[in-house]
């Protein structure tokens, strides 16, 4: 990862930089249970169907307001 940020709820999120990916995990669990920037959990291409504004490009860091966004 290469980077984290935390939501008010305890939910955590991690930049996958080397799988083009953000990730969420909630506080109570240690599976995934939300993906930005690929159309699934399991593709790691980086901009699989081309570019738009859902795909992401190695990204390196995460933050996220008080309302969570």
């Amino acid at each position: 990862p290469h980077g984290v940020a935390i939501d008010p709820n305890g939910g955590l999120y991690i930049a996958d930089m080397l799988n083009n990916r953000v990730l969420h995990y909630s506080a109570t669990s240690t599976i995934a249970d939300r993906v930005y920037g690929q159309i699934d959990f399991t593709t790691t291409d980086s901009n699989p169907k081309g570019l738009s504004s859902s795909t992401l490009y190695h990204p390196q860091g995460i933050a996220v307001d008080s309302t969570g966004l």
